[in-house]
């Protein structure tokens, strides 16, 4: 992650619990490849699947193995898709917390992105400035994935939009290569594959790091939302620790430098 000025907590719990689901998908990744890889070796497939589900007893009857791995992608980008709707909502929560502002509220059809970006941005345009247009495509293609699995019947031209939105990332698959070290993504939603997952993943977590950069509070809207009445109430008679306790605070869960985290403690015990 980008050393920033402040890191807003969810862009922190984003990080913490992308790590874990990426090191989770990546073994499940590896071994689904080495029982296609195992089962297309032996002389009958699914007398091998039930061998395995009788040696595990996990029942199961797979007589072959067409597809699988697109449909294990597709549920790739529902739980990528998750976490950054996690990260969103957590962001807007935090944001109108620290600026004192508050949101317009998310309408139907709307997604969180776009709803951050109505509002914190004067337009889309500046948006695009900050985020990236690319990336702000590639984002909305495998959204679009991911409710066209979710809600496979919701809409008989979802599947059309998502090949559109796909013939034109396609063309800036350069760029894409460059951007992200994507060459083999995206896939078009019938071929999705691990490597969609890897850029899905990169690019909500590029998005989250530049809105957070973009909605930097100054050190007063910091000050104003840190609450020190448990720390007053647990070291009461020893100014010297409290003060250390509370830059300890700042700098571990908003990520202040030392400097900064002890001039603001030193305001917020002035109060």
């Amino acid at each position: 992650m980008y050393k920033l000025d402040f890191t807003y907590k969810c862009l922190r719990d984003l990080h913490a619990y992308s790590g874990q689901i990426d090191a989770l998908l990546h073994l499940n990744e590896l071994a689904n490849r080495e029982l296609i890889s195992q089962a297309n070796q032996s002389l009958d497939i699914r007398n091998f699947i039930l061998d395995l589900s009788r040696k595990h007893r996990i029942p199961t009857d797979l007589s072959r193995f067409d597809g699988l791995l697109v449909e294990i992608a597709k549920n790739y980008t529902v739980t990528v898709d998750h976490s950054a709707e996690r990260f969103l909502i957590e962001f807007r929560k935090e944001h109108q917390e620290l600026f004192d502002k508050k949101w317009k509220e998310k309408q139907e059809g709307e997604s969180w992105l776009d709803n951050a970006i109505v509002n914190i941005f004067e337009s889309k345009h500046s948006a695009i400035q900050v985020l990236g247009e690319i990336n702000l495509e590639i984002f909305d293609y495998y959204h679009d994935i991911r409710n066209y699995v979710v809600h496979p019947r919701s809409e008989e031209n979802r599947k059309k939009k998502i090949d559109a939105k796909f013939n034109s990332l396609k063309k800036h698959q350069e760029e894409i290569t460059k951007l992200h070290q994507s060459p083999l993504a995206p896939s078009a939603v019938e071929e999705l594959k691990f490597e969609d997952f890897k850029l899905f993943s990169k690019v909500v977590k590029h998005i989250a790091l530049e809105l957070c950069r973009h909605q930097n509070p100054s050190d007063e809207q910091i000050v104003k939302i840190i609450d020190i009445d448990d720390l007053k109430r647990r070291i009461k008679h020893n100014p010297k620790r409290l003060q250390t306790a509370v830059e300890g605070e700042l700098r571990t869960i908003y990520g202040l430098d030392k400097d900064r985290a002890s001039r603001l403690a030193s305001r917020i015990l002035a109060h």
